[in-house]
């Protein structure tokens, strides 16, 4: 990375770990809402990535 696009500073660092807070809600609440029909760990690999993929297109 070139030093023209590397951003230095507390606001940014702020929005990385704002959204890493949401990111760890988000995924709490998943967990607790497929808790209850599936006991499978492949189950919820599956729907965590299907989640990440949607919500962050990766």
């Amino acid at each position: 990375m070139s030093i023209k696009e590397h951003i230095v500073g507390k606001l940014y660092t702020q929005c990385i770990d704002r959204d890493n807070v949401i990111l760890h809600i988000r995924l709490k609440w998943l967990n607790s809402e497929t808790i209850g029909y599936s006991h499978l760990p492949e189950m919820h690999n599956k729907i965590f990535s299907t989640f990440i993929k949607r919500a962050y297109h990766f």
